[in-house]
């Protein structure tokens, strides 16, 4: 009997699992939208587990409350100390990749991480896998310039290949903390080196990718590839700006109460929309909810 269910019953495999580290600060819509569309365009192939590390002033507390009910698998921290909270968050993962993640991304298009973990498992010399970056990006917004993006090598699979260290703008570093997947060894020696010699980076998550772009040239020389896929999967809507470490540039500004408003409404974008429009810059400014 026992040898008749065994060839019959189809016994599924057992999926990759990944971890995700997600910043968010007064933005629960966004946020909220970020995990929809996420778990919506990830193919079932991959088990998530996501971690939140997020700032409510006490006008946005019901909203991340409510999420937090939403979404019980996700595990949310409010943040104390960002240091000690990021270094806890990294210290207890056990899988070997980590994709980070904003609450402003958006995701539209389907996509599959198990392919970028194969390219991580097999090839050391991919350092990271961006779902930000596609052939049409050749428009930096904050910086407001131009660039060529570089040769970029295909395979038969829907990723591409590129020589970071010799590429012009969005395209030549290898760390960013929007929409990209990592080795967690790679993550924890970056992490590492920011403790012992800047540790007062890590006191925001905007400072902890801008220093981390600065060390990462350092410690991953001898990665000198990244892939991205080949088309585009998701955007930053960056219609807003809930820092005041750096003058990022915005589109036309949505201020973060009446996004919370749309959170009570349960209003979402329109990702039929993203996902037939062509865009030239990871940061968009198009503001477009479902009817």
């Amino acid at each position: 009997m026992a040898e008749s269910i065994s060839k019959t019953h189809k016994v599924e495999p057992e999926k990759e699992k990944v971890s995700v580290i997600v910043f968010s600060k007064n933005r629960a819509w966004q946020l909220s939208e970020y995990l929809r569309t996420l778990y919506k365009y990830l193919e079932e192939t991959v088990d998530l587990k996501i971690y939140v590390i997020y700032k409510a002033d006490s006008i946005f507390r019901p909203s991340y409350s409510a999420l937090r009910s939403t979404y019980i698998n996700v595990i949310f921290i409010e943040e104390t100390y960002f240091k000690s909270d990021l270094l806890f968050v990294i210290n207890n993962i056990k899988t070997k990749f980590c994709l980070f993640g904003v609450d402003d991304v958006l995701f539209y298009r389907k996509f599959n991480l198990i392919d970028a973990c194969d390219l991580l498992q097999m090839d050391y010399n991919i350092v990271s896998y961006s779902l930000r970056l596609n052939p049409n990006i050749t428009y930096c917004q904050p910086a407001n310039t131009y660039f060529t993006p570089p040769t970029l090598y295909t395979s038969d699979k829907q990723y591409m290949e590129w020589r970071w260290l010799t590429a012009a703008g969005d395209w030549n570093y290898p760390w960013e903390v929007s929409a990209s997947l990592y080795r967690l060894c790679n993550i924890k020696d970056l992490v590492k080196y920011l403790v012992k010699n800047c540790p007062e980076k890590l006191q925001h998550p905007n400072t902890f990718e801008a220093m981390g772009a600065i060390i990462a040239p350092l410690l991953f020389c001898q990665q000198a590839s990244s892939c991205c896929q080949s088309k585009a999967v998701c955007s930053t809507i960056t219609i807003n700006r809930v820092q005041d470490l750096y003058p990022n540039t915005i589109y036309e500004e949505k201020s973060i109460e009446y996004l919370d408003t749309l959170f009570w409404e349960r209003k979402e974008y329109n990702e039929e929309y993203y996902r037939n429009k062509v865009f030239n810059s990871i940061h968009i400014g198009d503001f477009v909810l479902k009817d």
